[in-house]
């Protein structure tokens, strides 16, 4: 009884760090829960444990720990029967898988969340699958169908008062939006997450909504604003330990740098963001910051590392069927060898992707 009392407090203490972003606080939680529970033979709380474990472990970056986590949960849930939790460590693998770009394994995962959830009548986690889909579908390159995942999750929740639930839905659709070129959509959506994020208390969110809202200055020009937004979601960031989060908005504050001439500021920027991309196996993250450093390389009139680095690119987005980034590819080696890059509007539009200016150095969204 005192065993099951123990893991009830910690249990509750690794939910409480979690849900005010403290990751690894609240990972060292819900390992002592892990521990305890496994010691008095407690299923349902090592069960609870386990997935705690995997979403604290996704949210620092440490996906195969992560998977590693949900797949023992999964494996639990299983035995125990629990078609619940077998759902939420889908939605989790799914997750997990995504961040190392297998858009494909993770759309897979999730639908069978999604499938068990609707068995078991459970609307609310249905509709936070539906988002998981979402942003899965935007690293697949479908902004479409991403848009429509986030708008039919962001109405569910709203009717339903689920505040976290709108405040994710809007973040996604302000990303969605801005790769869309609809760039007053994206300030719009992620200036109401932001709202959100006040009154929800979501460190993680009012991070998330600071660098949309940077991004979209930077899409419109507005560098000066842009900086202030991204400074503000950096310190956040790396005072919850997301590495991951905080690598994109690494890349995002070089391409000020790199529109406005300064390479070796975002040479810094960039150098710093794709170790953390190795380290996490962020492969589209990587992918990126080869794009900006083939960019400065050609404008520094270091064609052939310029061109080796594109050819990278080109290949692994290839590789991993990351639609966008591809095409973000090709436009820059065409850029490079001076070819008519007219048809790449087409292109982009297939995708439900626009870019406003074909022309180096590139503002990509």
């Amino acid at each position: 009884m005192v065993n099951q009392v123990a893991i009830k407090k910690l249990l509750n203490l690794a939910n409480r760090l979690k849900s005010d972003s403290r990751f690894h606080d609240s990972f060292n939680a819900y390992l002592e829960a892990k521990d305890l529970a496994q010691s008095c033979y407690d299923m349902q709380a090592l069960l609870l444990s386990l997935i705690g474990l995997g979403h604290t472990s996704r949210m620092i970056g440490n996906f195969k720990k992560a998977r590693e986590y949900y797949q023992s949960a999964l494996d639990l849930a299983d035995v125990e029967h629990d078609r619940q939790s077998k759902a939420d460590c889908l939605v989790g693998i799914a997750l997990s898988l995504k961040g190392c770009c297998l858009w494909k394994e993770a759309l897979k995962e999730v639908k069978r969340a999604r499938a068990i959830y609707k068995a078991v009548k459970d609307q609310k986690a249905m509709h936070y699958a539906l988002w998981a889909q979402g942003t899965i579908l935007r690293i697949a390159g479908d902004i479409r169908k991403s848009i429509k995942c986030f708008a039919s999750a962001g109405y569910f929740f709203k009717k339903n008062g689920f505040l976290l639930g709108q405040l994710y839905s809007y973040c996604g659709l302000g990303g969605s939006y801005r790769v869309a070129g609809e760039n007053d959509k994206s300030y719009y959506y992620y200036k109401l997450a932001y709202v959100k994020s006040r009154s929800a208390r979501d460190n993680f969110a009012r991070a998330y909504s600071f660098c949309g809202i940077g991004n979209a200055h930077r899409m419109n020009g507005n560098f000066k604003d842009a900086e202030v937004c991204f400074k503000k979601a950096l310190d956040i960031y790396n005072s919850i330990g997301d590495i991951v989060s905080s690598s994109y908005t690494l890349w995002s504050y070089a391409a000020i740098y790199k529109i406005k001439g300064d390479a070796q500021k975002a040479l810094e920027l960039l150098n710093k963001a794709k170790k953390n991309f190795q380290e996490t196996g962020d492969i589209r993250g990587f992918i990126y910051c080869e794009m900006a450093e083939a960019e400065l390389s050609y404008l520094d009139n270091d064609k052939d590392n310029a061109l080796e680095k594109i050819e990278f690119c080109i290949n692994k987005a290839s590789e991993f069927e990351l639609s966008l980034e591809r095409q973000h590819s090709l436009l820059i080696k065409d850029l490079f060898t001076k070819k008519d890059t007219s048809h790449h509007v087409d292109l982009y539009n297939k995708l439900g992707a626009k870019m406003v200016n074909l022309t180096l150095p590139l503002n990509i969204p």
